[in-house]
């Protein structure tokens, strides 16, 4: 469950994205892109499930991100990001703490905390 979004989560328009990239940030595979079925007001708690999240061919350490926003017409910023998170792993038993990245000065964390994607062995 996430809380604390200072925006409205809108039925059939806000997206939740999921996309892997190496550690030179090239993107490894296609995003995967998911329509929020339900409205949430700003404020109040919401939880998505991600279904059949294809994973593509992974190097021994890679990044994974997760976006919440809005799609917009503007090929220069083709999301209004509402919050994200993002954490570099490793194939090999390492891990980093995914960790909440504002994208611009008016985008904020989905959450209060955040959370590892993976925990060290």
């Amino acid at each position: 469950m996430l809380t604390d979004c200072f925006h409205n989560i809108t039925a059939k328009k806000t997206i939740l994205g999921i996309g892997y990239a190496n550690l030179a940030r090239q993107p490894i595979g296609k995003p995967y892109i998911q329509v929020f079925t339900d409205s949430y007001k700003a404020g109040k708690p919401f939880s998505i499930t991600a279904k059949n999240v294809p994973t593509p061919k992974l190097p021994d350490s890679y990044i994974i991100g997760v976006v919440v926003g809005d799609p917009t017409s503007n090929s220069k910023k083709p999301l209004d990001v509402y919050g994200c998170a993002y954490a570099v792993n490793s194939l090999r038993g390492e891990a980093y703490p995914i960790a909440g990245y504002p994208i611009e000065e008016f985008s904020y964390p989905i959450a209060e905390r955040s959370y590892p994607i993976a925990e060290r062995s």
